[in-house]
């Protein structure tokens, strides 16, 4: 699950960065995105059907900043979805 949390962060992150560059606004929708759903299923505690042997409690804080990155600027987003890659790595 640190995988998949890593995989989608960063994608996230290049949108992000990409925006506080210059370019287009990132247009992701937050709310529909997988990170999202892996974090209500930490949340909640639900097995989650792709890593269905995944420690839920493990990414509590990832799930916690994720959950503040949705009211943040552009520019801080960036620096938080790295703290987030940073963790998410450190549990692989």
């Amino acid at each position: 699950m640190a995988a998949g949390f890593s995989a989608e962060l960063t994608k996230i992150k290049e949108c992000v960065q990409g925006e506080v560059n210059g370019g287009a606004p990132c247009t992701t929708n937050f709310l529909e995105d997988p990170v999202t759903r892996m974090c209500s299923d930490v949340r909640t505690g639900k097995t989650n059907t792709t890593y269905p042997d995944a420690d839920l409690t493990k990414f509590s804080g990832t799930c916690d900043d994720w959950k503040n990155f949705l009211t943040l600027d552009a520019a801080t987003k960036v620096t938080t979805l790295e703290k987030m890659i940073a963790d998410a790595a450190a549990l692989q």
